[in-house]
């Protein structure tokens, strides 16, 4: 058995708005699944703060977007640093 709802668009996902009304529109904040987004901060997190977040990937920014840690950021192959004014800490060579 299967229901047909017109109003949401194929082949997306389903999402409750303010009123609890059925949208294919995600939320501009809130919880989706294992995700935090806020629009407002432009900031997407973990669902469950703390959890790890790891790639088999890229990961990288566009423009004049930053990556930041507030540990270490570690690179196990090594790492290629372009267009830094200055790098300080650890042991740095040629």
């Amino acid at each position: 058995m299967s229901t047909k709802l017109t109003g949401l668009a194929a082949l997306s996902g389903v999402y409750t708005d303010i009123n609890k009304v059925l949208t294919s529109t995600p939320p501009s904040s809130g919880t989706i699944g294992y995700w935090s987004r806020n629009d407002l901060l432009g900031i997407l997190t973990p669902s469950n703060a703390g959890d790890d977040v790891t790639t088999t990937g890229d990961i990288s920014t566009t423009t004049t977007g930053t990556i930041t840690s507030a540990g270490l950021l570690t690179g196990q192959s090594g790492a290629t640093i372009t267009g830094a004014t200055t790098v300080s800490g650890g042991n740095q060579s040629e």
